[in-house]
């Protein structure tokens, strides 16, 4: 999303009205809708702590050493 907004600011449009139209269409969730908020008010802090992003991360890994098994 960060991404996005970047580029589309650097068309002239307002960050704001972009996410909401995105957050409201294609990405309507409360998670998208926390991060456009965030992203429209340059606030980056992490939503999440890093430790639960590996466990993530390990899950996933996990789940694909069980496939080649």
């Amino acid at each position: 999303m960060g991404e996005a907004t970047a580029l589309t600011e650097s068309y002239g449009f307002k960050v704001g009205d972009f996410l909401n139209i995105v957050t409201n269409t294609m990405f309507a969730s409360p998670t998208y809708k926390r991060y456009g908020e965030n992203i429209a008010q340059n606030s980056y802090e992490p939503g999440f702590k890093p430790t639960l992003g590996l466990k993530d991360v390990n899950l996933a890994l996990d789940a694909a050493k069980a496939k080649r098994s």
